[in-house]
């Protein structure tokens, strides 16, 4: 069996790490292709999976970004999720929609800002509008192309619940080439505040019945094509050892080894409230507390990955005891170094992260401050609730200081051991099929059922289909070009032609300035050069005066008696 596997980048195959190797293992070829590059070290991780077994190779799916239809496409996509999120199942989760904003066209946002916004059944029309005019978009010639190169018997796509992602149009490039195809749940969040599934495949991947209920009622997937694996990600997490004692992990990152120490675990959060600014208050409070177990506990903070900048320049050493540690878990020694900080900890701090899931899976007490102004991030969030309902949660959530310091007060106080809310919301959310036995097998098998399965014939296009395309070339050239350009550009793309004109602005000004410098700089050499030869012209005169004058003086000595 030949696998294609796709994803966003090479990153995302960290969470699918142990289901690539596994099928090598089981003599099966594996290509992980990725549509753009990263810089959070996936590529030395798809290097280091195919320099372990040579029936893994990588390489990069064909770009989109210059076939015309592909721009309109997305904005379509984006611009009905827009509007399926102001429907009352996410009326309370309002950062999905603040989050869309900035890339949806802006004549939808003027739609919504008007009547269209407030009718349910207006709403629904538009949607059914964007959906049909998305539903007239070509088959990506570039995908189908590269499919058919590759031959897989099985596609699998990591990313298609990506809004920038071209995932959904390889998707549908293999349904018309009649390839078998599964979408894989990438991780915790993709199915609740992420774009809408919009073509079946033959099979969706999830972890657990929340999300398989989320596919069917989010996302009309058909029950009988769904699979719940369990969640691939965290097998390596179970059974794994530490690398070191606490006492030499303590060393390592610069903590008391003879203090209990709690982990913070940072979040992808915006850059307004910035998250460092709040664990510098957070730590101080810590620092505050009448409990001296508290007051004197080690903390280590784990920056998030993708917000590693947002460090730069910090320094938490006025505190005491407290350390600023963590790398990308993606190489071998970053997840040991991670899985270190975990297991070692007394408890785990955080806003919301998928963190909050492993630290459960280690067996650590989490804890969560959800204050005022980061409630957008926490509660506003469709998939917090996940962390908060399932199994009765695994988070102690407060929403003061006073409370939270309590919390992690009583935590300090008892003996570091699996709680059995923590038992609860693994078995439901992680492992479903049972606290021992492992996701990866189980998707593995999944894999190769689904290759074994009848392909389904060839979805082909209809004859309106065919006969519209030039239409919608057109249509998708204009909306780029002609008249309609204005009503299709989004906020991000004005404000970035906002920048573009004034760094045109700005080179215009400084060729300017360059050009009047130039003119000026050859006014004064200019000046210099006349300068130059009004002095050589005058030391000329100077030399042929001082010449006749000494001719005279020979000949009047020479007529003198």
């Amino acid at each position: 069996m030949k696998v294609l596997f796709c994803a966003l980048h090479f990153g995302y195959f960290r969470n699918f790490e142990s289901v690539i190797a596994a099928l090598a293992e089981r003599g099966h070829r594996v290509h992980l292709a990725a549509d753009e590059p990263d810089a959070l070290g996936g590529i030395a991780l798809v290097e280091r999976l195919a320099a372990a077994d040579p029936r893994i190779t990588f390489g990069y799916a064909p770009s989109l970004d210059r076939e015309p239809w592909f721009r309109l496409a997305r904005k379509l996509r984006l611009g009905a999720d827009y509007i399926r999120f102001h429907d009352a199942a996410f009326a309370s989760f309002g950062k999905t929609r603040i989050n869309l904003r900035r890339a949806v066209p802006r004549g939808l946002l003027a739609l919504m800002a008007g009547a269209c916004g407030r009718s349910t059944a207006a709403r629904r029309l538009l949607t059914a509008a964007l959906h049909g005019g998305e539903a007239l978009m070509p088959i990506s010639g570039a995908s189908r192309a590269f499919i058919e190169e590759q031959d897989p018997d099985v596609v699998l796509l990591a990313s298609v619940t990506l809004w920038r992602a071209p995932q959904l149009d390889h998707l549908r490039a293999a349904r018309a080439l009649g390839r078998r195809t599964g979408v894989c749940v990438f991780s915790w969040d993709q199915l609740s505040s992420k774009a809408l599934l919009r073509v079946v495949p033959d099979r969706v991947f999830v972890w657990n019945e929340t999300q398989k209920r989320e596919a069917i009622a989010w996302h009309d997937m058909p029950g009988d094509r769904i699979v719940v694996t369990g969640a691939q990600c965290y097998d390596q997490w179970f059974d794994r050892a530490p690398s070191r004692d606490r006492a030499e992990f303590c060393r390592a990152v610069g903590l008391d080894p003879e203090r209990p120490f709690l982990l913070y675990v940072c979040s992808v959060m915006t850059p307004d409230p910035r998250e460092s600014e709040f664990v510098g208050r957070w730590i101080e409070a810590v620092r505050g507390s009448a409990d001296p177990r508290l007051r004197d506990a080690g903390i280590l903070v784990r920056p998030h990955p993708e917000r590693m900048t947002e460090w730069n320049g910090v320094s938490l050493a006025r505190f005491g005891n407290v350390a600023l540690s963590g790398r990308n878990p993606i190489s071998p020694d970053a997840q040991r170094d991670y899985f270190d900080s975990l297991y070692h900890s007394h408890a785990v701090v955080g806003l919301v992260t998928s963190a909050f899931i492993e630290a459960a899976v280690v067996g650590r007490p989490v804890h969560a401050l959800v204050l005022p102004e980061f409630q957008m991030y926490t509660e506003g969030m469709q998939h917090f609730r996940y962390l908060t309902d399932v199994e009765g949660g695994l988070l102690h959530v407060t929403h003061t200081f006073d409370r939270h310091l309590a919390a992690l007060a009583d935590a300090l106080a008892a003996p570091v051991a699996r709680e059995e809310q923590n038992v609860r919301f693994v078995r439901a959310f992680v492992r479903p099929q049972g606290l021992e036995v492992r996701a990866t097998p189980a998707f593995v098998a999944a894999v190769e059922q689904l290759a074994a399965a009848p392909a389904r014939p060839p979805v082909r296009a209809g004859a309106f289909h065919r006969a519209v395309q030039p239409i919608v070339a057109r249509a998708a050239e204009s909306a780029e070009r002609g008249m309609l350009r204005p009503l299709f550009r989004d906020t991000q793309e004005m404000e970035n032609d906002i920048s573009e004109a004034e760094k045109s602005a700005f080179k215009r000004t400084a060729a300017s300035e360059k050009a009047r410098r130039a003119a000026e700089k050859e006014r004064m050499l200019a000046g210099r050069r006349r300068e130059r030869r009004r002095q050589q012209l005058n030391d000329a005169r100077r030399k042929h005066l001082a010449r006749m004058k000494g001719r005279l003086k020979s000949l009047v000595g020479l007529s003198q008696p």
